[in-house]
């Protein structure tokens, strides 16, 4: 069961980034770029999971999990800015930045909400 909802995530997903890049391909004139752009990132993705598999098994799960958030809050709000007319400074370096601030907040409210141990002796 976790096997097909991993799987069925991992696709509709795929599919999503499929569909992003065919239309914004074709409504810059490039959808020939695009197939091909697609067709490679495929690929190379495919043979990173294929090599990087063993060694990213043995990575704990929510550690993944919290730099894979980090990532898409970062790349998220750069994008969303982006959309809203935004002038980044330094304009694409800004989401290391972005990645930073946020990967300091999140280990900030990680510590504050971590529950607290009752003093010894008290």
């Amino acid at each position: 069961m976790a096997f097909a909802t991993a799987f069925n995530g991992v696709l509709l997903e795929g599919i999503e980034v499929i569909f992003i890049v065919l239309t914004l391909g074709g409504n810059a004139g490039l959808l020939s770029s695009a197939i091909l752009g697609a067709a490679l990132a495929f690929a190379v993705v495919l043979l990173a999971g294929i090599l990087l598999r063993a060694p990213l098994s043995r990575v704990p799960e929510n550690a993944l999990k919290w730099i894979v958030g980090v990532m898409l809050t970062s790349f998220g709000t750069f994008w969303a800015g982006e959309g809203v007319g935004i002038e980044w400074w330094r304009q694409d370096v800004s989401i290391i930045a972005l990645i930073v601030l946020y990967a300091l907040l999140a280990a900030g409210l990680q510590r504050w909400m971590q529950p607290r141990r009752a003093s010894q002796g008290v």
